[in-house]
């Protein structure tokens, strides 16, 4: 619980001396997290490397790579390097995908879930990088012979402002509109199916 302690003596030159003390960006943002990422490039980019040549050689088993390039976008699950690598990395997860992520190691990170290094890399960097990010993808999945030259402009171990944004298509929208509708009506109503939850919805818009 916070508590404000004001009173007389908070005069105007008071309140402005110390707004005029304090900084505007936080210390963390402005002194350690760029620090972080200068020192951890190297080693990022490393892991990043390794993780992609294991993704290049891996036998995968969803077809031509050259028609998944247009489709591709690493903030999506359905059509970022796992999915489009593996069978399912949705609703349901390919088992094998799961082997994989925990051969590889993953990043338990608050935007892209528990996932590697090369899927949270994808997301981050896919808009303002993307020829970047976009020859990666082409070179593990064979098309080019080349490694493209890896960068970081974004810290994969924590979400920050250059931290990129999921994307979802309309099934997966459609499936978290009825997921939450579902939850919601359960608490309320005891709905155990989304038919129960949409006639519980229904009934409450008729009172």
């Amino acid at each position: 619980m916070k508590v404000s302690f004001s009173g007389p003596e908070d005069t105007v030159e008071r309140l402005a001396e110390i707004e005029a003390l304090l900084p505007k960006i936080d210390f963390i943002k402005s002194i350690i997290e760029p620090a972080i990422l200068d020192r951890m490039t190297p080693i990022f980019v490393k892991a990043l490397r390794a993780e992609l040549e294991v993704y290049r050689a891996y036998p995968k088993r969803t077809g031509d790579p050259r028609l998944m390039i247009k489709s591709f976008d690493p903030r999506s699950n359905k059509s970022c390097f796992m999915g489009k690598a593996f069978k399912a990395n949705h609703h349901i997860t390919d088992i094998e995908l799961d082997k994989y992520r925990k051969a590889i190691g993953t990043i338990n990170h608050p935007m892209w879930g528990k996932v590697t290094l090369l899927e949270i890399w994808g997301g981050d960097h896919f808009v303002d990088y993307n020829s970047m990010v976009l020859a990666a993808f082409k070179y593990g999945m064979g098309i080019n012979k080349n490694c493209p030259t890896l960068k970081f402009h974004v810290n994969p171990l924590y979400v920050n402002k250059n931290t990129g944004k999921t994307v979802l298509d309309e099934e997966q929208k459609q499936y978290l509109k009825d997921l939450n509708l579902l939850h919601a009506q359960a608490e309320v109503f005891g709905a155990r199916t989304l038919k129960e939850a949409n006639a519980a919805e229904n009934k409450k818009r008729r009172r």
